[in-house]
């Protein structure tokens, strides 16, 4: 079944010492931008590379039994029995490992452009690794069987996979889904690395028959390559220079052949149908034009006929190996018909010119017009901004809405009561934005409807912001001052939000003869500005004046309450200098409080106070003070900071004095 073809490869380089550079070499690849071959030694527990004139030195040592390599970018990943390394290429260090779980013997890898891929030979399974966030999953678990060899096809967008058990097939990973199905069945035993060369031909390596196998791009027509190896494992096709690396483990060699010159291949759809469009519309459809093959391919030009259609060349018509370009064809129908067309692309392929077959049908369908783009701008947080977003309809025939859905919660759309729209119709949809953080906000509005197009696209943002927000303290105290003077302090106001506040009034209550604000009233503060009041306390009397202040402004939240309070004292009053005859406690003030609540205790002679606050159950919750009081008046504070709404009771002791009060906490 297997032809024998020894005469494909020519050998390129002696087999290197087993003894003084390699142990049990198990996988090799090649980086093209260090000019050098990288392979594991599982037998010795190190990764050493191999210069383009055949020096071997380490690379990395201490790993476990490094298998699997793979390289994406400057990185270099390696399957290390239970762990994944990464190492940078440039300077070998390793960058960082990640433990897989469940795992006893990790083998081969290979990688997309999000996710390393690792087989897991003796737990049946594939592991996937992202590579942005280094995070490591189970990813698939059933219908595997000592799961050995991996290759990316990023054509298929899946994995070609082999296994190391007797008539292993060759198997395809969808890489959307993880499904597993076969691609050939196989009478070969125990494979182990799979590749494939600049044509698009595969290599696969048996332990069963020490042998490499080439097969077809499409897996058919196998021929035996080399039967002379002894334990073939992961092998390495470098398009660099048409090498193939085969680690050989049982006799502790790499042998590295050539193969001939590839060609270049063009692969492109066969068919692309446009199926239902506008007449007097243009839709576009990205294609892509790949090499498959080994060389450079040249696109010379295009042929077609039909009017319907127009194909936009690529700015860049050299396509390297593996390479893609995005290639625009347009259909614009004129009438209702069927449109069908063959395009022949001349390039410098062998098969040129390839075909490519186009269908489309143009129908008076109704046609769904609208804007590609809304920005809310800055919002507040919490507010709901909205905005209509206007619809045509630029078809021949009634454009019926169905439904339109946003991904985010901030987002949010109302269709009209009519979502029917004559030709030449119009309406609008309700779109709603509510910012619930301080950050900039996307999404996709898609709107469904019986447009062929459908859904149509609209792409929202906005910029959630903290509304205007006034900072004042919740207490303006000008501790004793004598009637017979006054006392001036500030009083800042601060905008601690991310939108101009604008002040509305503000309210000044009884007392309002006592305390004077010297400075003019700001009306408006910018975002996280600040301004500073001049205000003036004079008091009349020998006694303690409040006075509330409420401030109204654009601030969502409630108006701010400022207390203000002096004690107005004498220093000539005989009166003020006498000491309280008993001991007294007063009531709070404010009640009930939010923010802080002030008592008065009279001592007649100096004493030990302890004052405590117990909330409603006797538990204790903070002592306000336990100090040595000299015999006087004097003002006791309770901050509210860090109390919960409820009954809350002060108890206190002053020598024989006791006493308790009950005061009540309100946010």
């Amino acid at each position: 079944m297997y032809r024998i073809c020894t005469a494909c490869f020519v050998l390129l380089a002696i087999t290197l010492s087993a003894t003084a550079q390699y142990s049990s070499p198990e996988s090799a690849v090649y980086d093209s931008v260090g000019s050098r071959w990288i392979i594991s030694n599982a037998g010795r527990g190190s990764i050493v590379e191999r210069s383009a004139g055949g020096e071997v030195r380490e690379f990395a040592t201490n790993l476990g039994g490094p298998k699997g390599l793979c390289i994406v970018g400057d990185t270099l990943y390696v399957a290390d029995v239970t762990r994944v390394r990464a190492y940078r290429l440039t300077t070998r260090a390793l960058v960082y490992r990640v433990d897989v779980p469940n795992s006893s013997f990790l083998n081969d890898c290979a990688a997309d452009d999000n996710f390393l891929y690792i087989s897991e030979m003796v737990r049946h399974r594939i592991y996937r690794l992202n590579l942005e966030t280094h995070e490591v999953e189970a990813w698939v678990t059933n219908d595997l069987d000592s799961p050995n060899g991996l290759f990316f096809e990023r054509e298929n967008n899946r994995l070609i996979m082999v296994s190391f058990r007797e008539n292993s097939p060759i198997q395809a990973i969808d890489l959307r889904d993880g499904a597993v199905s076969t691609i050939r069945n196989t009478e070969l035993t125990d494979l182990d690395g799979i590749a494939r060369d600049g044509n698009g031909n595969y290599y696969i390596s048996s332990w069963g028959s020490n042998s490499v196998y080439r097969f077809r791009s499409d897996f058919s027509d196998p021929t035996v390559l080399e039967d002379s190896l002894d334990g073939p494992a992961d092998i390495y096709y470098s398009r660099h220079d048409n090498v193939m690396a085969i680690p050989c483990m049982n006799i502790h060699r790499v042998v590295f052949r050539s193969t001939p010159p590839p060609e270049a291949e063009l692969r492109t759809p066969t068919l692309l149908n446009f199926q239902d469009v506008n007449v007097r519309t243009r839709l576009s459809h990205a294609i892509e034009w790949r090499n498959t093959g080994g060389s450079e391919l040249v696109i010379d030009s295009v042929a077609h006929s039909s009017e319907g259609f127009e194909v936009e060349l690529p700015e860049n018509r050299r396509i390297a190996p593996d390479g893609s370009e995005a290639v625009n064809v347009i259909f614009a129908p004129v009438d209702s018909v069927q449109y069908v067309d063959t395009v022949a692309i001349y390039s410098n392929e062998p098969l040129s010119p390839r075909m490519m077959v186009l269908m489309g049908q143009g129908v008076a369908a109704p046609w769904l017009v609208m804007e590609g783009e809304h920005d809310f701008g800055r919002q507040w947080i919490g507010e709901v901004a909205v905005w209509e977003l206007p619809i045509n309809n630029g078809g021949l025939s009634t454009l019926v809405l169905d439904s339109a859905v946003t991904n985010s919660p901030n987002f949010a759309a109302r269709l009209p009561e009519s979502r029917r729209i004559a030709p030449e119709g119009f309406t609008e949809i309700g779109i709603e934005f509510q910012p619930g953080a301080r950050r900039d906000y996307q999404d996709t509005l898609w709107i469904y409807s019986n447009d062929p197009a459908s859904p149509a696209m609209l792409s929202l943002s906005g910029v959630g912001i903290s509304p205007p927000t006034l900072y004042v303290p919740e207490w303006l105290q000008f501790g004793v001052v004598d009637t017979s003077q006054s006392k001036d302090t500030t009083w800042l106001w601060r905008n601690d939000g991310d939108d101009t506040l604008f002040i509305d009034s503000v309210w000044f209550g009884e007392n309002s003869d006592v305390f004077h604000v010297l400075s003019p009233l700001p009306r408006e503060i910018m975002p996280q500005m600040r301004t500073e009041l001049l205000v003036r306390c004079t008091p009349h009397f020998l006694r303690e004046y409040e006075m509330e202040v409420l401030i109204y402004s654009n601030d969502p939240g409630p108006p701010k309450r400022v207390w203000m309070s002096v004690w107005g004292t004498d220093p000539n009053s005989v009166e003020e200098e006498e000491l309280p005859k008993e001991f007294g406690m007063s009531e709070g003030f404010p009640a009930p409080f939010n923010s802080r609540v002030s008592f008065r205790l009279s001592l007649p002679k100096s004493e030990q106070v302890k004052i405590s606050l117990f909330d409603i159950s006797g538990r204790s919750v903070r002592v306000v003070t336990n100090s040595a009081f000299e015999a006087g008046v004097h003002r006791i504070d309770v901050n509210g900071a860090g109390l919960v709404d409820g009954v809350y009771f002060l108890r206190g002791e002053a020598g024989e004095f006791r006493f308790d009060r009950k005061v009540v906490f309100v946010k």
